[in-house]
């Protein structure tokens, strides 16, 4: 696989486009807090590019975009949630945003989830980010394994816009999320034959770890597997939690884990497990793990 094929191939795409840890990797990202994603503009400065450009991108190739979570970001939307405000001739700017200023014109803008972010990157030619972005894309495809780079397209591209469904849709119960999540992981590690529960079994004795000891012990595994460090981990649980479930453990105190309340562990769960979906981690292996 080459640079160019990424670009040209929606399939090599497709095959990549949970790989949104390398986004970091290239250059920090900042998200809208609570919402989780950035604006059409502040993407166009994360590539170093023109809006144009993303525009562009975004039009070509809204139908993939449209799976990876875009949406419409209205004004009034985000005086919901941030109190500082003012105006300009056109829209209304929020000055400390995550340290930063975000404008937003009147019309409202879109928002794009990494998923879309990093679908830019692998779409945007003229920038260098992207393009580091697509060497970081290739070195983890040629350390792949084999049959992992054989995956049946199709069929993951369905499971993963399911997941990527469930995510964002306020309506989904937590048993929907669960399913999504297992199903997309054991598609991705299909290969092992050793699974002796049904996803609904597995997700559910996974669902009553409630102590704290235990999380630990499972995102210390997803690093292992991920080639990260743990702290880098609990920081995108911690992230997940706040922008997404506006659950802030980070602003509670030190040791942020020992200040999660008994009713919102199973939000913590569900972060955890989407985790594992994203990373393609056999829950099974992480189920044996931790009894």
């Amino acid at each position: 696989m080459t640079e160019l094929q990424i670009i040209d191939n929606k399939e090599y795409r497709n095959e990549m486009i949970d790989r949104i840890d390398v986004l970091d990797k290239v250059k920090e990202l900042f998200l809208i807090p609570v919402l989780g994603v950035m604006t059409t503009r502040q993407v166009a400065e994360y590539y170093e590019v023109d809006i144009d450009a993303i525009q562009s991108v975004t039009n070509r190739n809204r139908d993939e975009l449209a799976l990876d979570g875009i949406t419409r970001i209205s004004p009034k939307e985000l005086c919901l949630h941030f109190d500082d405000v003012k105006r300009f001739r056109g829209g209304i700017e929020f000055p400390n945003v995550f340290g930063a200023s975000l404008r937003i014109s009147y019309n409202g803008t879109l928002g794009f989830t990494k998923r879309a972010i990093l679908r830019i990157g692998m779409l945007l030619r003229d920038s260098e980010i992207a393009k580091e972005i697509r060497n970081q894309l290739l070195n983890t495809f040629e350390q792949a394994a084999p049959e992992q780079r054989t995956m049946l397209l199709d069929e993951e591209t369905l499971l993963q816009a399911n997941f990527a469904r469930v995510q964002v849709d306020k309506t989904a119960t937590k048993e929907e999320f669960v399913e999504a999540s297992v199903a997309l992981a054991r598609f991705q590690n299909r290969h092992i034959t050793d699974l002796k529960q049904t996803n609904k079994e597995l997700a559910t004795e996974i669902l009553t770890w409630d102590d704290r000891a235990k999380f630990n012990k499972a995102a210390r595994y997803i690093a292992g597997r991920c080639g990260k460090r743990a702290g880098a981990i609990y920081n995108e649980i911690y992230d997940e939690l706040l922008y997404k479930h506006h659950i802030g453990l980070r602003a509670r105190g030190k040791k942020p884990i020992a200040q999660i309340k008994e009713t919102e562990w199973g939000v913590v769960q569900q972060v955890l497990l989407a985790l594992c979906g994203q990373r393609g981690i056999d829950l099974s292996k992480l189920r044996k793990k931790m009894t």
